[in-house]
């Protein structure tokens, strides 16, 4: 193999952000994440100066119930909430 040959290394971008030179590495981990929609992108350079990109869309959902987001779950458990206390009032006054 001669000197102008395999991978020199990979960066990474998440969400159009820095590169971030992650070297040989083939995995990186990103925390925090905001829930929504995400992109990352892979930069692989090689030892003669080649550059190829490829990106890749995922969403983050912490939301117990639906879309992203604590509006969804929020709504729900209000819901729930007054269905519970309209029949918790309800039987109160039957009785």
């Amino acid at each position: 193999m001669d000197e102008a040959s395999g991978i020199s290394h990979y960066e990474i971008s998440l969400d159009g952000g820095s590169w971030i030179n992650v070297g040989a590495e083939t995995s990186h981990t990103f925390t925090g994440l905001a829930d929504g929609e995400h992109k990352i992108t892979i930069k692989a350079v090689d030892k003669a100066g080649n550059i190829k990109e490829e990106s890749i869309e995922f969403i983050v959902n912490t939301s117990l119930i639906g879309s992203p987001g604590w509006t969804d779950d929020a709504i729900i458990f209000s819901a729930i909430a007054a269905i519970i206390i309209g029949l918790i009032a309800y039987l109160i006054r039957r009785h």
